[in-house]
């Protein structure tokens, strides 16, 4: 098969209709056809189809775009809060468990706006970028894959470390306390995100991904370069729908490896920063000589003689 049979394979699943599985319909009320079956999570959204939308594109980006960076940043509001529910209680205390349980429920419905924003703002970045993956392996299947037998083990070891810690973090959840507030919950969640992602290990992880996927995407524009004329037109006259617009494939390709690129860049300045401020650290214990030290320099040779 050639790279344009690929390339029309790949466009011609992708223009068959898409049929999304019916939520929350009977068996006897799918049969009715007046039922009407939602063509999209945000048409009748619950927090549980919502959860499992930014799971399953945070695992996308993660396994398949390579994109620990961009999950990283927009974590903060992709946690999943449980529904409170009221406990009984007695006595004296009722009234302060009554309070909570009114606290927790406008703080998790506030926070479940969060949530439908970030799904979204995952659905509209993952999406065009899938589109580039799929039409970039038309040209080099081996794109974005086998990372572990491409860079070094060492380097490998260091990078799935680091993204599994984001994993566990991302998908770790707990069940509704009647005790622990939902915001200290969450705040427990945020704190956690930040112990891996605030590190320098972790930028140093996230420099390790961006710059594998830079080198495959020169890797592409080498072998595309290699492509019959035909083959190239065909990938050059493709567009890809963005949020505000459409772009060219090959212009799509070279503003990622430009994203990337900026990445590593700022990587190093966050290197060079976490350098500096070991240097001063190491300088400020250094420059400050005990007192006995004092007391040794003042009765020196040199300075007696001064």
């Amino acid at each position: 098969m050639s790279i344009l049979d690929n390339f029309k394979s790949v466009f011609n699943n992708k223009n068959k209709k898409e049929f999304h599985e019916p939520s929350n319909i009977s068996s006897s009320e799918f049969y009715n056809q007046t039922v009407h079956i939602p063509e999209s999570i945000y048409e009748n959204p619950t927090p549980s189809s919502i959860a499992h939308n930014i799971t399953s594109k945070q695992t996308f980006a993660l396994s398949y775009l390579l994109d620990m960076a961009y999950v990283a940043a927009t974590a903060d509001n992709s946690f999943y809060l449980p529904k409170p529910y009221k406990v009984a209680h007695a006595g004296k205390f009722a009234k302060i468990f009554e309070e909570k349980f009114n606290s927790d429920i406008a703080f998790t419905n506030e926070y479940y706006k969060k949530n439908i924003k970030v799904s979204r703002k995952l659905d509209n970045y993952i999406k065009p970028r899938k589109e580039l993956f799929e039409i970039i392996q038309t040209v080099y299947p081996g794109f974005c894959h086998n990372m572990e037998n491409k860079i070094s083990h060492k380097d490998y070891e260091f990078y799935r470390k680091n993204k599994t810690s984001l994993k566990k973090c991302l998908h770790y959840k707990e069940t509704y306390s009647d005790t622990v507030s939902s915001k200290d919950v969450l705040l427990g969640y945020q704190d956690n995100l930040a112990n891996i992602i605030d590190t320098l290990d972790f930028s140093k992880a996230c420099k390790i991904e961006d710059s594998f996927v830079a080198s495959e995407l020169i890797t592409f524009f080498d072998k595309f370069s290699e492509l019959s004329d035909e083959d190239k037109k065909t990938i050059m006259k493709h567009k890809i729908k963005l949020n505000n617009g459409t772009i060219k494939t090959l212009d799509f390709a070279k503003k990622l490896l430009d994203e990337r690129n900026n990445r590593i860049a700022k990587y190093s300045s966050i290197e060079n920063l976490y350098k500096k401020i070991d240097e001063k650290t190491h300088i400020q214990l250094t420059s400050n000589p005990s007192k006995k030290e004092v007391a040794k320099q003042q009765t020196s040779p040199d300075d007696s003689e001064r």
